[in-house]
């Protein structure tokens, strides 16, 4: 700010502005203190407790702040938002923004790391900006400096070597590097909101508020994870399907319970066009040929159209599996939204079909099943970061009756996969009901 009150226009005015007039009078307080410490340079300002003054160009600096609403009728050249993310509207914004439009070489600067604060203003931004840079948007006049994990880190958050990409100055030193590991494993054993303010003020990541709407957290499903190999032969099974849109995910799994173990076995497969593989992957950052290649997913590469998501290859890929291992399936279950087809073809090759109402009422118990089995680590699954990204995805929500149920956080996540493993769920409860609904009226004779 102190080199564009030197080059601005004669006249000009320079703002910087936040949320609140603390947060807005820090960028004040950092250039006096900088003038103060520069004699050769102070010797060329005005200074005050409300304005910076150029004596070369005559421009002044001051404040404004959303909380003071002193930004109508100014006429900026030149204007930095800092800690843009506590923005919940583009009042404050747009007040300085259209000030602009009169004036010459005008220039808008917005600062921030990421916040838990939900629908706020920068993530709007960088997202724009992230449009741009992939060639969605057109836009010459703009720039972006962002620094962030890429989407496939997301799992891998807690990795020190991931760190230069979000947090490049801090792990520049020894120090910064050592202190980011310390906060790191102090979040992780605190938990909740700490991890949540880690995420967010450290490596930049977009985390809902304390991860309070977290279905369940990262840290916690990988308790879960398979540690050795599973002898799935004669495991009798539910089939679970989420079938999407022909041109979006699909996803498949398999889940038994092992009386032994008395722990849910889950497997999984996500399906996706090889045609659309491209734009997804640049759309959600997602890696999927890599993960096609590591076996985690299969992309659909149909001849007549590999835009499309191929059912013929699902289905053949589910009979596959249930003669490779022999699986008893007790039911392929699935909701009937894009799914008729499919399940009949699947019928009219020996599966008993179960039809699974998605209404937060019919699919409450699966969810609060699946929720309760991973938090008590009753749950093992065999590795696919796609079903942790998905998971990663999820968020639990409730409905007027307090039933749970699960959304995205976010409109181009991924939550196919745990909505495959809710459906296998939904049948393992309601097996449970009937079950204990048997001895409830039958004599049950007792020596």
């Amino acid at each position: 700010m102190i080199i564009g009150l030197i080059i601005s226009d004669k006249f000009s005015q320079l703002y910087s502005g936040a949320k609140t007039r603390q947060l807005a009078g820090l960028i004040f307080k950092e250039m006096n203190d900088t003038l103060t410490v520069s004699p050769k340079i102070d010797k060329y300002f005005k200074r005050t407790k409300t304005y910076i003054k150029c004596l070369k160009t005559e421009s002044i600096f001051s404040v404004v702040s959303s909380e003071a609403n002193n930004s109508n009728g100014t006429r900026p050249q030149m204007f930095l938002l800092d800690e843009v993310a506590v923005q919940t509207d583009f009042s404050l914004w747009d007040a300085l923004k259209y000030g602009q439009l009169s004036v010459r070489n005008p220039l808008s600067i917005s600062i921030s790391t990421a916040y838990t604060v939900e629908g706020n203003i920068f993530k709007q931004q960088c997202q724009y900006l992230k449009d741009v840079l992939e060639g969605t948007k057109e836009n010459e006049h703009v720039f972006g400096l962002l620094f962030e994990l890429d989407e496939e880190d997301l799992n891998d958050w807690d990795n020190p070597e991931l760190w230069e990409k979000c947090s490049p100055i801090q792990m520049g030193f020894p120090e910064g590097r050592k202190t980011l590991i310390e906060e790191c494993q102090k979040a992780k054993d605190l938990g909740g909101s700490k991890i949540s303010e880690f995420q967010s003020k450290m490596l930049n990541m977009w985390v809902d508020d304390a991860g309070a709407s977290s279905f369940v957290t990262l840290d916690e499903l990988r308790k879960c994870k398979m540690k050795e190999d599973y002898n799935w032969y004669n495991r009798e099974v539910y089939v679970g399907l989420d079938l999407s849109l022909t041109t979006d995910n699909t996803a498949v799994c398999f889940v038994t319970y092992d009386t032994t173990l008395r722990k849910y076995i889950c497997k999984t497969m996500c399906f996706l066009p090889e045609g659309m593989r491209e734009e997804k992957e640049r759309l959600e950052k997602v890696p999927y040929e890599r993960y096609a290649k590591q076996g985690y997913c299969i992309c659909c590469d149909d001849s007549s159209n590999n835009k499309i998501i191929s059912y013929t290859m699902v289905e053949d890929y589910i009979v596959e599996e249930v003669q490779k291992y022999n699986f008893k399936v007790r039911g392929i279950v699935s909701d009937k939204f894009n799914a008729m087809a499919t399940l009949q073809n699947l019928e009219r090759r020996g599966f008993e079909i179960v039809i699974q109402e998605q209404s937060s009422t019919k699919i409450c118990g699966g969810v609060k099943r699946l929720h309760e089995v991973i938090l008590e680590e009753k749950f093992v699954y065999e590795f696919n970061p796609l079903l942790e990204l998905n998971m990663y995805n999820a968020m639990k929500n409730y409905d007027r009756f307090n039933n749970m149920y699960i959304d995205k956080k976010k409109s181009t996540g991924r939550i196919d996969i745990i909505d495959a493993i809710i459906n296998c769920m939904c049948r393992f409860v309601e097996d449970e009901i009937e079950e204990r609904s048997v001895y409830e009226t039958r004599d049950i004779l007792v020596f």
